[in-house]
């Protein structure tokens, strides 16, 4: 990659999981990120690696041009979560994130807490998509914990003006995603517009976003 591109505005690129050739990629592209100025969207498909959300995330902080990202990820785990997260947090001129995670279990509950904390910090965000899919062989949906780090995210961001979520297949503990979102809801004063796709809601998850908009100043 060459940072003395000074004319690429847009870039979709995908990766194969975890080989060493990736690795090294992933390097590369961070750095490259770090030093460009001129790409204002990025597409990235990429799988289970820690090792390219770091290069990702510490690209991503140091990058001044990027207006648009969006990760497609299967089975995103803790540690790339949470550089992305710092990626975010470090990053000023982000206006749209999406997130599409495939095949969440029990293993990865970490992730959400190191974006959303990306999420409390960042200043420059304005809309944000997440899409969630739980593995559907797996009986442990109900311990994922990215809930908690949207809702924590969400209550400290103060720049985001969109949020939209898409949950495939909600059979599992969705009352405390409402719970954690109804929270983030009421102490966020930022919020304008909010869309939420899911199937199989439970009441007490309604009740908890209710309180959510019921305490809300800004939606």
């Amino acid at each position: 990659y060459s940072t003395s591109n000074e004319s690429l505005k847009s870039l979709r690129l995908g990766f194969d999981d975890c080989s060493y050739h990736t690795v090294e990629c992933g390097h590369g592209l961070g750095e490259w990120l770090a030093g460009n100025t001129s790409l204002k969207s990025l597409t990235l498909d990429i799988g289970d690696n820690d090792e390219l959300g770091r290069s990702l995330g510490d690209g991503l902080a140091r990058n001044t041009s990027l207006e648009s990202l969006t990760i497609i990820c299967v089975n995103m785990r803790s540690k790339c979560g949470q550089s992305l997260g710092e990626g975010l947090a470090g990053n000023t001129s982000l206006k749209s994130l999406t997130l599409r995670i495939y095949d969440c279990d029990g293993d990865n509950d970490e992730w959400g807490r190191g974006l959303g904390e990306g999420l409390a910090r960042n200043t420059s965000l304005e809309s944000l998509t997440i899409k969630v899919k739980p593995n559907s062989t797996s009986n442990e949906w109900e311990y994922d914990d990215w809930r908690h780090g949207l809702g924590e995210g969400l209550a400290g961001n103060t720049s985001l003006k969109s949020l939209t979520l898409d949950i495939d297949d909600f059979s599992g503990d969705s009352d405390e995603l409402g719970r954690s979102l109804g929270d983030g809801l009421a102490r966020n004063t930022s919020l304008e517009s909010l869309k939420i796709i899911c199937d199989n809601i439970r009441s007490k998850c309604g009740q908890s976003l209710g309180e959510g908009l019921a305490g809300n100043t800004s939606l």
